[in-house]
């Protein structure tokens, strides 16, 4: 069905495709159809009864009363009363007043809303509409309107635009009494998000402004969504097919699509939840896109490597290929999904320079054309363009100023402007292996039809995908179900076969002497470009394959979380925490609560959460405060609480890094405020494992005699008490002494039991199992458990007092950097603490992270050695530690405590800078028994730095890390 320009979708109000296709079913067109029916037989009634009247025949007999109160309207003259840029409403003679009026009462007939069966509320220009008995809140709000030359005079902020001002009145109370105080309000864009934000608003509103009628919705119209109806082309053209112009107009404008019905629902929401339906199945086909197109820039690598003499990538480049790629594709979409919000200030759309020299609607273009000429189709035109983009959006771009200066932020200035994001998805070194080569443009229309246009099939066309309405949830889903495919490069020739040859839930590549094997139906094909024949899908040796592997997909438990889940969990988490108690929990208290997602993927539930507390901040401090945000600032004001929960109180890990990169970006788009400054979730959000690890809890010395501690679970010493005696008035004065240990060790400082729990394997795998290696491995698990020694037991206490003093280090350095990587956004309510320049980059807080000699990576180490000796493989010669090699290497890795401080360092503890944290920490590297940085993880045999090599006979550090190694490499499988 080709688009009306009589019905205009804004931005993305429903999705394009859904509204526009011929789709028998799922789409609006079989909505409209389905409807049509309804008003055929009240019609035409078959059990013989009195027709019923419909808006087709109201509008069949109205018609030559409306072509003449239409053409009755003044032409636009530019000379609007509101001085908009858009031109504003019309101004009215007596003769246009008086037309105007009776095309708003014929038009209210026409739709219905003279029957009977609605009760409605006037309260001067807006009209609160309810069906008959419905005492609650009015399901739809009606308004008149001055009639306007362009739907967008109705969308001005601060027009004259409503027929008469309008007093706010409360929604909550069925006779609807004005507000006492409230201001009056005279254009339909206030009123509109006066009525759509308020907490009894209605669901639905439609305004009527002359030639146009639009129709709002709650949840929309706060994202400047809307739908809106030339009434007068409607009429004029009386295109009254099946289906057509007139019948599509009357449904999205007649009193039953707009009301609920007898059994509570109502037609527009059923519809715009089918709209979404739609999407989720878009969402499918884009799935496969990006997977296809994965396939498509990884060979098109492959082909131009080759092409200019590049030796071909080894096996080991496969998956880093596959996950560049991926990057690359979500580069796109992470625009495309900017470019259809405007709001969020990404990319400067609108701007007439972005929209004709960067703006991505040209690729929607170039996805129509065809390429013929071999140079177009080899040449990089498409990816120099994106590149160019790609930069811009990572590193910034600030248009001169009037003075010939780049503008300041907050300055007026000539030219585009790009905020710099500076996220990991956009940086050079995160599609190294592509940049290295380009990509032709062949390859690049390929991928853009993926990613822009839905996939073809029977009587529906291909339609362009949606990407306000695809969401960012949907792009998760998107993404994670990848998360189960690996990349390779095929070393002979591979056919691609699934179950009755359909590719659609997964496929799978076999060799030659595999498929010989197998039936011709379950082998994939494909349509042949060139000859327009059905053929094998194949791949060559040396070409790239992007394919599914189960276990992958388990190993990472990559499943998505759909958003009805995800809300409802999110609901019940808050329920727990809020209001707890009888007590009323202040807004102030919900932006102290944090969030913690432990399998992070796509960022599903930290969004959720985000949403969920920003929403319940803002309507909790409008209570406190006795007052309410400004509808039409409110979007705004709920972003800005969103990004202040997202940039201070979210927290995420997971094991995958890519899914952590693009958590970050999903995390960006949904709290994205204009003129914030980029944010970075790199101290919060984290690539890591939630399920295994060592905590903050401790064993007192007498649980060390006689194993008991083996026995019994640690007591947790939460960190708060350190971070405590920090915030206090008397302050610490030496490292370590915040919390007394003279008594106590840390539990990843002892053997656990668990350590060699691979002695426990199932008698169903014993026999595969080397039996001197089970019995030497069960032999050490005896050994390294027992009790420690009187001497041994006094090291162990002097080490914890070690570590005392690395995590509080560690925890002064990261509230340094937490207060560092954070900013100032002042809230609806509240108003931010000024806050320092910031004095720390990001690169040099990441340094510090990374830096293997830090207090941090070096109580990391630990953690990690003592986690990693739980699952020491049974398939190596290297013996693991004993006892006394676990406690020499802690003595190498935290340093030996003085003997002259018991319970501290020594060591002055009163720097609060990030500069005077590195001095302290270069003092404290005094106390750790060797100069830093001479820690490293040997193989044996490997040469010393002094001379020698590593053997199993010297004892202390260097031996553990050449058995830590096969340890830490046991975990990670």
């Amino acid at each position: 069905m080709a688009a009306s320009d009589a019905l205009v979708v804004g931005e993305d109000w429903i999705s394009e495709h859904y509204f526009t296709t011929d789709a028998a079913k799922g789409s609006f067109l079989a909505r409209v159809l389905e409807r049509r029916k309804q008003w055929e037989e009240m019609e035409k009634p078959a059990d013989g009864a009195v027709p019923a009247p419909t808006p087709r025949t109201r509008v069949r007999a109205a018609r030559p009363r409306l072509v003449e109160l239409l053409a009755a309207l003044p032409a636009a003259d530019g000379g609007g009363s509101d001085g908009g840029a858009v031109g504003g409403p019309l101004a009215l003679t007596a003769a246009g007043l008086q037309a105007c009026a009776e095309l708003d009462t014929l038009l209210r007939e026409v739709l219905g809303f003279a029957s009977a069966e609605y009760r409605l509320t006037e309260r001067g220009p807006v009209t609160l509409v309810r069906p008959v008995g419905d005492e609650g809140p009015a399901p739809l709000a009606l308004l008149r309107a001055r009639p306007v030359c362009a739907v967008e005079d109705l969308l001005v902020k601060d027009g004259l635009s409503l027929a008469e001002p309008w007093e706010p009145v409360d929604l909550e109370e069925p006779a609807a009494p004005p507000v006492e105080g409230a201001e009056p309000v005279e254009s339909v864009s206030r009123a509109l998000s006066t009525l759509m934000t308020h907490e009894h608003g209605p669901a639905f509103a439609l305004v009527l402004a002359g030639r146009w009628a639009l129709v709002a919705e709650k949840e929309r119209w706060p994202e400047g969504r809307w739908l809106a109806v030339d009434v007068q082309l409607v009429v004029e053209r009386h295109d009254v097919r099946r289906g057509g112009e007139v019948e599509r107009a009357l449904a999205c404008l007649e009193a039953a699509s707009l009301v609920p019905g007898p059994e509570g629902e109502t037609w527009w929401t059923v519809t715009l939840a089918e709209s979404t339906a739609h999407t989720v199945g878009v969402s499918k086909d884009l799935r496969e896109g990006v997977r296809s197109s994965i396939e498509v820039i990884a060979n098109e690598v492959v082909r131009r490597r080759a092409a200019a003499g590049l030796a071909p990538l080894p096996q080991s480049q496969a998956q880093p290929l596959a996950l560049q790629s991926l990057r690359f594709i979500y580069r796109i979409i992470f625009l495309l999904y900017a470019e259809a919000s405007p709001e969020l200030g990404v990319l400067p759309v609108g701007a007439a320079e972005y929209d004709a020299g960067y703006g991505l609607e040209r690729l929607r273009e170039l996805c129509l054309r065809e390429l013929h000429e071999e140079s177009s189709q080899s040449g990089t035109h498409i990816y120099e363009s994106l590149r160019l983009l790609f930069s811009l959006v990572d590193k910034g771009h600030r248009a001169p100023a009037a003075g010939g200066e780049a503008g300041e932020a907050g300055q007026p200035v000539d030219g585009l402007v790009f905020q710099p994001m500076r996220a990991d998805l956009f940086r050079p070194v995160a599609t190294a292996l592509i940049d290295e080569v380009k990509l032709g443009n062949a390859a690049m229309l390929r991928v853009l039809r993926s990613l822009l246009l839905t996939k073809e099939g029977g009587k529906t066309g291909r339609g362009f995908i949606s990407y306000v309405e695809l969401g960012i949830n949907q792009l998760g889903a998107v993404y994670e179900g990848l998360m189960s495919y690996t990349g390779s490069f095929a070393t002979e020739r591979l056919w691609e076969v699934a179950p009755g040859g359909d590719a659609s839930k997964g496929s799978w590549v076999v060799p030659h002497d595999v498929m010989e094997g197998l039936q011709a139906r379950d082998f994939v094909t494909t349509v042949d470009e060139a000859t327009g024949e059905r053929r094998n899908v194949t791949y060559e040796a040396g070409e790239f394959v992007f394919r599914l592997s189960g276990r992958d997909r388990q190993r990472s438990a990559s499943f998505y979380t759909p958003e009805v889940l995800t809300r409802f969990t999110v609901q019940q988490a808050l329920a727990e925490l809020l209001d707890c108690g009888g007590r009323t929990t202040s807004a102030e208290e919900v932006l102290g609560l944090t969030v913690c997602e432990p399998a992070l993927g796509s960022g599903a539930f930290a969004i959720e959460a985000v949403r969920q507390l920003a929403e319940q901040y803002l309507s909790r401090r409008e209570r406190e405060l006795g007052e309410r945000v400004d509808p039409q600032e409110r979007p705004r004001e709920l972003a800005k609480v969103k990004a202040y929960l997202a940039l201070h109180q979210v927290y995420g890990v997971d094991l995958n890094a890519t899914a952590v990169e693009l958590a970050e970006v999903s995390l960006w788009l949904e709290t994205m405020v204009e003129g914030l400054a980029a944010p970075w979730f790199g101290l919060r959000l984290r690539r890591g494992n939630s399920l295994v690890g060592a905590k903050r809890a401790m064993y007192s010395l007498s649980q060390l005699k006689k194993g008991a501690w083996l026995r019994s679970a640690p007591v947790a010493e939460p960190l708060r008490a350190v971070a405590e005696v920090l915030d206090s008035d008397d302050g610490v004065r030496r490292l370590g002494g915040a919390v007394d240990v003279s008594d106590r060790v840390h539990h990843f400082l002892l053997p656990a039991k668990g350590w060699g729990s691979a002695v426990e394997v199932p008698k169903q795998v014993r026999d595969l199992v080397d039996a001197e290696r089970l019995r030497a491995l069960k032999a050490w698990r005896r050994e390294v458990t027992k009790a420690p020694t009187p001497v041994q037991a006094r090291r162990l206490t002097a080490l914890a007092r070690r570590v005392e003093v690395l995590w509080e280090l560690s925890l002064r350095r990261l509230r340094v950097a937490e207060a560092e990587a954070s900013r100032r956004i002042d809230l609806w309510g509240r108003v931010a603490a000024p806050t320092a320049g910031s004095t720390v980059s990001r690169e040099e807080i990441e340094a510090y992270l990374a830096d293997e000699d830090s207090a941090y990576r070096r109580l990391r180490l630990v953690m990690d050695a003592w986690c990693a000796l739980w699952f020491w493989p049974l398939t190596t010669d290297v013996s693991p530690p004993t006892l006394e090699h676990w406690l020499n290497a802690l003595e190498g890795i935290v340093g030996r405590a003085p003997k002259d401080a018991k319970g501290t360092d020594g060591t002055l503890a009163e720097a609060s800078t990030w500069a005077q944290l590195e001095d302290v920490e270069a003092v404290e590297a005094q106390f750790r028994g060797r100069p830093p940085g001479r820690l490293r993880v040997l193989r044996p045999g490997q040469p010393l730095a002094g001379g020698g090599a590593l053997n199993s006979s010297r004892a202390g550090l260097l031996p553990l890390g050449a058995r830590l190694r096969h340890g830490l490499r046991a975990r990670r499988l």
